[in-house]
Formats: structure tokens, sequence, C-alpha cells
């Protein structure tokens, strides 16, 4: 496409609340870096925009840009502009040929992309020849999931943008109510949990609510859970621990009381710290696993003694 000619526009005339071509998150900018170089060198890369009906303009590329210099006290700014007549698929192929020309795009922003690319073109094989140019191995399944995902609320994706939330959360995300989304995207935020146990935790809020027939919004959303994240006097290690145990021990009621009741009968046995008991997994067979360690025959001694303080006990009685 053809752009006009150079022309300066006033800052006034350009439209701040149409983000229909933006891409962009605001996860890792510095608009205070660019602001001061803005200040020492001015502006090198003008921005793109489009003429709308009124004499008003749509920005195509440079939203920060336009957005430092109102901050400057800049009254205009010298523009590159597209023809009136140019589709919104042809101004957003030039937003992300802008893009992709200046770094990676973030996952957010490769969703976001791919979201507003579909809707703009209903042909598959070109809707992959567009995510290709953004750096997106595409393909059918993937393309699909990233267009969930940007259809996530602002709140959720800036998390996804700073890399707080996963690929699979956030997809699991994009498939539940946004106050759901975002209730659940807020604590993974604050607690910083790994991406492993956001998928953990959000299968068990889903299995819970299943199970109890409400709501896994209803359950974030009650006191006992509420309290994890109102105990800033604690790190958020153990809060995250402490979550997790609740969601835990919540799904799996039977096994988790009969794991705290094993636990408490290994500690009246006091095996030392050189032995170590174990249940079975979920209690779902009936072998146990005893490790020991030694290093001299007062150790081996030690252990005897626990052997027959086992033999005695209750341990086993549930399988007998």
């Amino acid at each position: 496409m053809d752009f006009l000619s150079e022309q300066t526009i006033a800052l006034s005339q350009i439209v701040t609340d149409d983000e229909t071509c933006r891409i962009t998150t605001t996860a890792d900018k510095d608009d205070k870096r660019l602001q001061q170089a803005i200040r020492d060198v001015g502006l090198l890369c003008p921005p793109v925009l489009v003429c709308l009906p009124g004499g008003q303009y749509r920005i195509i590329t440079g939203f920060r840009r336009v957005a430092v210099l109102r901050r400057l006290g800049e009254e205009s700014v010298l523009c590159r502009l597209v023809p009136e007549s140019a589709s919104r698929l042809e101004c957003f192929k030039i937003a992300v040929a802008d893009n992709a020309g200046q770094r990676s795009l973030n996952f957010a922003e490769q969703a976001i992309a791919v979201c507003k690319l579909s809707a703009l073109t209903p042909d598959q094989q070109e809707l992959m020849g567009y995510a290709r140019d953004l750096g997106i191995a595409a393909n059918r399944p993937l393309l699909d999931k990233l267009k969930a995902i940007g259809n996530l609320s602002s709140f959720v994706l800036d998390r996804v943008a700073r890399d707080f939330l996963g690929f699979t959360t956030a997809y699991e995300l994009s498939r539940m109510p946004i106050e759901t989304a975002e209730a659940a995207a807020a604590l993974f935020t604050e607690l910083k949990l790994g991406k492993n146990k956001q998928q953990k935790a959000l299968t068990w809020l889903q299995e819970i609510a299943a199970r109890e027939h409400s709501t896994p919004a209803e359950i974030l959303h009650e006191n006992a859970l509420q309290a994890v994240l109102t105990e800033t006097d604690q790190d958020r290690g153990f809060r995250a621990g402490k979550l997790m145990n609740y969601l835990y021990q919540r799904r799996y009621p039977s096994v988790s009381a009969a794991e705290e009741a094993f636990a408490q009968k290994v500690k009246d046995l006091k095996p030392g710290e050189k032995a170590r008991l174990y249940p079975p997994p979920g209690f779902e067979d009936t072998r146990y696993t005893l490790h020991l360690q030694f290093q001299n025959k007062e150790d081996l001694e030690h252990h005897r003694r626990l052997l027959q303080r086992i033999a005695d006990s209750d341990l086993l009685e549930d399988d007998q």
C-alpha cells in the first residue's frame, strides 16, 4: 500500500480510545525511557494514522509515542498517513508488519494479533500466513487457542504478557466466565504460583465446584480462601503452600485425612532423621515403603527397635 506524504497532525485530532489496530501490551514497555529519548533527540519514527470522517485520525501504529507526546505537552506530531479508503484488514497488516519488524511479540500480543486478524479475515490459510509474519509457528489448533486467549479481558491479558500466567493456564481461563478468570489470575499473580501449580489449582477448583454443585468463582471468593490473600504477615511461598494444601484437602478429603492420620502415627513412632516411612500413593495399595540410612551398628540397632515399634503399632491396622 502506498503511503500519502508525511503530514503534521494536531494531537487533538488523534482518537485515543480506538485501539482497533493495537497489538502491543504495556508489559515490559518503559515509557520513561521513550519519553527521555523523545526529549533528547525528538521523534525518529512517525506514527502511522488513517483519516476518519470528520477530520479525526485513528492510530495504526505509535500508540505509546502519541501518549508520550501528549504527556510532554506537544501540540502536534509529524505522521505518515494511509488512504481513507484503506480497509481495516489493510491497516492491521501495516500494524503487524511494523511490530514484527521491531521485535518479537510476547505471548499475549501474539494472541491479541491472532484474535483481531481472525475477525478481519475468514480465510484460515491467509490467517496462518499473517501469523507466520508475526513469528508464530502457525497451525490450526494453536491459532484457535491464541484466538481464545486474545478474547481475555485486559486485566488477565496484562498478567499473561508479564508472564505471571502460563499458556495452558491462559487458555483454561479463556474458557471460563470473565469474573472467574480475573479472580484466578489475581490469585495466581499475588502468590506467584508456578505454571504447574496454576494447572493443579485450576483443575482442583473445577473438580471441587463440580462435586459441590458450585462454581470456581464462588469458591475463589469464599472467606477461607480469601483469607490466604490477606495474610500479609506471611511470605508468598508460605501462602502459596497454604492455598495448595487447602485446595488439595478439599478436593481429596478422605485421602488428605488419611495422610494426616498416617503422618501423626509416624511421628509417634519417632523414626529419627535416618528413617523415612511412606504410605501407598493415595492409599490405593497396601504396600508401604521404609527407607533407612545407617553408618554404624548403633544406627542398625536404632532401626531394629524402630521396626519392632512399627510391628507393635496400629499403623497397619486398617489394612489387615
